[in-house]
């Protein structure tokens, strides 16, 4: 079976589209396009129909006002990403996505200014649907990183910074 790779790499609110050819070890680019603001971190649904970003526009000195997580089509021929539904507003920048096995959920983890996480519905078309509202009062340390769950589906793993106890 001969199946297209291609890779994704993104620099500031630029995300350029290569293909991949394994056999030369080589990367051809295709294409790029703009995000809604700068790339934190990206996730592929199960399906690999779409792909998921996080986008803010914090920086060194910035404050993040601009965040979002958005949905993209893939192309399953080109590899091309299209937008695929409206940008999802964060409350915060999100550092990681991730999607959950089932394709039903994308979870973020925020650091700054609040930690937490936010999950988002995944609709059956693979837009972004509502946000599950979570408890307050959940602690997920000082700098949440990184967000996983695992083949299951049966449990989110949050990696924060290991901070130095006080």
């Amino acid at each position: 079976m001969n199946s297209k790779v291609v890779l994704y790499s993104a620099v500031d609110d630029e995300l350029t589209h290569y293909d991949v050819d394994v056999d030369a070890a080589t990367l051809t680019r295709r294409g790029s396009i703009r995000v809604p603001s700068c790339v934190q971190e990206g996730w592929a649904h199960p399906s690999r129909q779409y792909l998921y970003l996080t986008t803010s526009n914090r920086g060194p000195g910035l404050k993040a006002d601009v965040n979002h997580v958005s949905a993209w089509r893939i192309d399953p021929a080109t590899g091309a990403l299209a937008p695929h539904g409206q940008p999802m507003p964060l409350p915060h920048r999100a550092v990681n996505v991730c999607i959950d096995p089932s394709g039903n959920f994308a979870i973020n983890a925020h650091n700054l200014p609040k930690s937490g996480l936010t999950i988002h519905r995944i609709n059956r078309d693979g837009t972004l649907g509502s946000e599950v509202q979570q408890p307050a009062g959940l602690d997920f340390g000082p700098y949440p990183h990184q967000v996983n769950m695992p083949p299951s589906g049966r449990a989110v793993i949050v990696v924060d910074r290991g901070n130095k106890a006080e």
